[in-house]
């Protein structure tokens, strides 16, 4: 092969490696078919869900999931949560985490009361409220200022009846081990938790000559607590781990398993306290 027929073969290799090929003598770029870029899918208008507003007097309201059941009554117990924005200008300005309260005109604004009062448990409503069913006049400074429109979505996770304190139990205790005595007042259904199990416990605690202690019923709300690994006051976690779900014990708490000769807050120092601890069925 000639010296000329070699220079010309490196030049057709130099140019098919840098993406050119000749045609009729022009050199011509080899160009990659191009990628399709999707379209990014388009802002939402408002933060909140687009749904179907219907107008119910000064408040309207949509629903975003629905419910089932039945609709709470004032004097009930409700497990709400919401969020609320300006409608003027999207900010968000209220936040709730499954609060628990007692329904009534004067727990919520007057919007979200008069809605919680048609929805069903599960059910997740918008709401646009006037300045008149909201904060009013006044607002919520710094956040929420007078005469401020808001959006809110509100959930209604759950309704039960309110349930008083009780009062101290009279049943008989048979004594156990290091002095703690203890009776069964109502039956549970089912295992005992392991130690280490989170378990929700309703407790009332009285002193000796009946003076109420503490009580989780007050809070509408149970403990929750790992049992059986020292979490509780000794005397309460030596029983918590015994209890079947709905199950309802009175147990006497010497000092030395209670909060023994130093007391703390209302507990005097050497204190005997009567506990009853229930627990409680968490759906």
């Amino acid at each position: 092969m000639t010296p000329d027929r070699i220079a010309l073969g490196v030049a057709l290799l130099l140019l098919a490696a840098t993406g050119m090929v000749v045609v009729r003598g022009v050199p011509e770029a080899r160009v990659a078919p191009p990628v399709a870029i999707p379209d990014a899918p388009p802002a939402p208008e408002h933060p909140w869900a687009a749904v179907p507003l219907e107008k119910v007097g000064e408040l309207a309201w949509g629903t975003v999931v629905p419910g089932r059941g039945t609709e709470p009554r004032d004097g009930q117990l409700v497990e709400v949560s919401w969020t609320g924005w300006l409608a003027a200008t999207d900010e968000k300005v209220m936040l709730a985490d499954h609060e628990r309260l007692e329904l009534g005109p004067d727990a919520v604004l007057p919007g979200i009361h008069q809605a919680l009062l048609a929805m069903r448990p599960g059910e997740t409503r918008q709401l646009h409220l006037p300045p008149a069913l909201g904060f009013g006049q006044t607002g919520r400074l710094p956040t929420i200022p007078r005469d401020a429109p808001l959006v809110v979505e509100v959930t209604l996770h759950g309704v039960e009846e309110v349930r008083p304190v009780p009062e101290m139990p009279a049943a008989a205790a048979t004594l156990e081990e290091d002095g703690l005595r203890q009776a069964i007042l109502v039956e549970g259904s089912g295992s005992p938790p392991r130690a280490g199990d989170t378990v929700a416990l309703h407790v009332t605690t009285w002193l000796e000559d009946g003076t109420l202690v503490s009580s989780t019923l007050s809070h509408h709300r149970p403990v929750r607590a790992k049992v059986g690994i020292g979490e509780l006051m000794p005397g309460v976690d030596r029983v918590a781990v015994k209890l079947a779900v709905g199950e309802v014990r009175k147990v006497v708490v010497p000092p030395s398993l209670g909060f023994g000769d130093a007391g703390m807050g209302p507990v005097p120092p050497g204190a005997t306290l009567i506990v009853q601890v229930e627990r409680v069925s968490i759906q």
